[in-house]
């Protein structure tokens, strides 16, 4: 019976050590009685489990994001009069947002991959005299994982914001000039080669 328990505790220590591996799953389950024997009898029990995993994930991705702005407000012509009222020219406001995620398919391979997991029961029991009685598991878990990505990336933003710009030329009397204000925002956001 010690036997036993010294296979349990193996199998259960490698299932542990395996489960940290990120590739697909696998379980076993194995049972294994040596009882009613006869004397002088030799009886055996031998396993042998082999579980072999392999991926190989291969990203290439090239992504080019371009922005351009050219905003103006102003530029009026006020010329040769005798009175110009008050005037004000608009607001700009430009807004702008790139996302871009590539490269996180070895996610794909899930949350619980890597484990190997299983029951092995082996008992020796109401064997006669003289006889030898084995059981023996043999246990191989294998695990070959490859991720190759590329990625390149390239963010470009041409702005050009004119506000104002404003001709007054010749006039008798002119009021106040207001011009609007200008405001860009843009935001690139870059997730790549995330697995």
């Amino acid at each position: 019976m010690k036997k036993s328990l010294k296979v349990l505790f193996g199998v259960s220590a490698l299932a542990l050590l395996f489960t940290a591996a990120p590739v697909m799953a696998a379980e076993f389950e194995t049972n294994g009685d040596n009882t009613t024997t006869g004397s002088n009898s030799d009886n055996e029990n031998e396993f042998e489990i082999e579980s072999e995993v392999e991926s190989e994930v291969e990203n290439d991705a090239e992504i080019d994001n371009e922005a351009e702005v050219d905003t103006e407000t102003g530029d009026n012509d006020v010329e040769d009069n005798t009175t110009v009222e008050d005037f004000t020219t608009g607001e700009m406001n430009v807004t702008g947002e790139w996302e871009t995620v590539a490269n996180a398919g070895a996610v794909l391979l899930g949350a619980d991959d890597g484990s190997l997991s299983g029951e092995a029961n082996f008992v020796n029991d109401t064997t006669g005299s003289d006889s030898e009685n084995e059981n023996e598991l043999d246990l191989e878990h294998e695990v070959d994982i490859e991720i190759d990505n590329d990625a390149e990336v390239n963010n470009e933003a041409d702005v050009e914001v004119n506000s104002g710009d404003n001709d007054v030329e010749d006039n008798t009397t002119v009021g106040d000039i207001t011009t609007g204000d200008a405001h860009v925002e843009l935001n690139f956001f870059n997730e790549v080669n995330s697995n």
